[in-house]
């Protein structure tokens, strides 16, 4: 018997009306000695369900999901479920190569309590277009839990408009996280199924997206988190877009714009995705940030190195000079 909140024939109408507001992707504690930390992982959680988020995005890039252990990856997800107490929508996110192994963790977070997942496409092996189709068919198959699509660079393949098109044909495949350009989340939006969710995780485009038709969910970014006391205003403009009130939507969306220059700068000094195509090294100085608005992070798991104290001290300078805390 299925514990999901929706079944196969009314899945994308369970996430029409579900994948609205703020889906954080939290970080994940870790302790001195890399190990994690349960208690900070639940003073965390408390702290989303007091801001009032309405999901949780875990397992991915920057919980570090990539850099743990099996028994890990399954503990930090039952710990999660436990917090949350099913007070917030929980997705976990797969960045596996194997659709054998993707299905098992599936299956395993859904006994937790998870509603759906995040996948991105395969960054090993399966790298032609219908390997991209054949991936995520296997997936939907084997598995009836709501799946978003990750389309990045970060996968080392950006898969073409019409391969996600087909993709997004699939039973349990409800939408899609868009990470390139903004001009593409429209396109992808016209050629792919009506009843698909393109959605747009980049803030600094996010309200260009919903003035443009786009979904009014903020889906497994951060920034919700890092921009503190100036957090509302992320909510605020994207309520008013919701209602049709643009012109202050868009006066606070540019009220906005200093502190994600600000933090988009910090960030500059170790995201290195137009390098290299991946940005897990930026995770050090979004752990400094967190820290700052008063969530636990602790230090990165090795290879990863902590940012100097001295770059932690910049963090909190700026943050407080852009009055998020």
């Amino acid at each position: 018997m299925s514990n999901l909140p929706y079944t196969r024939s009314n899945i994308r109408q369970w996430a029409r009306e579900t994948l609205r507001g703020i889906f954080e992707a939290p970080m994940t504690p870790i302790t001195a000695d890399f190990q994690l930390d349960e208690a900070g992982i639940h003073h965390n959680i408390e702290k989303y369900l007091d801001l009032g988020v309405e999901g949780l995005v875990t397992g991915g890039n920057l919980s570090e999901g990539w850099n743990m252990t099996p028994d890990e990856w399954k503990r930090c997800h039952a710990v999660y479920a436990e917090a949350a107490r099913g007070k917030a929508e929980l997705f976990t996110i797969i960045l596996d190569s194997s659709p054998r192994i993707a299905v098992e963790k599936l299956n395993y977070v859904q006994s937790l309590g998870f509603t759906g997942a995040e996948i991105m496409n395969p960054p090993f092996g399966l790298v032609t277009e219908q390997d991209g189709i054949d991936y995520f068919k296997y997936i939907s198959d084997h598995s009836d839990m709501a799946i978003v699509v990750y389309r990045s660079p970060s996968s080392g393949r950006l898969l073409s408009h019409a391969t996600i098109a087909e993709i997004m044909k699939l039973p349990t495949v409800v939408g899609m996280k868009q990470g390139s350009l903004r001009a593409e989340t429209v396109y992808l939006r016209e050629v792919c199924p009506e009843d698909s969710l393109v959605m747009q995780p980049l803030e600094w485009d996010f309200m260009h997206d919903l003035w443009r038709g786009g979904v009014p969910c903020m889906f497994a970014n951060y920034v919700y988190t890092i921009y503190g006391k100036k957090r509302e205003m992320l909510r605020s403009y994207m309520n008013d877009a919701v209602a049709g009130n643009w012109k202050r939507g868009w006066d606070t969306f540019h009220a906005l714009r200093p502190v994600q220059v600000a933090i988009d700068k910090s960030h500059s000094t170790s995201l290195d995705i137009d390098q290299v195509g991946s940005y897990v090294r930026a995770n050090t100085i979004v752990k400094a940030w967190f820290e700052a608005v008063g969530f636990k992070a602790g230090p990165p798991l090795p290879p990863l190195q902590q940012v100097s104290a001295a770059v932690r001290e910049q963090v909190q300078q700026t943050a407080r000079e852009i009055g998020v805390i």
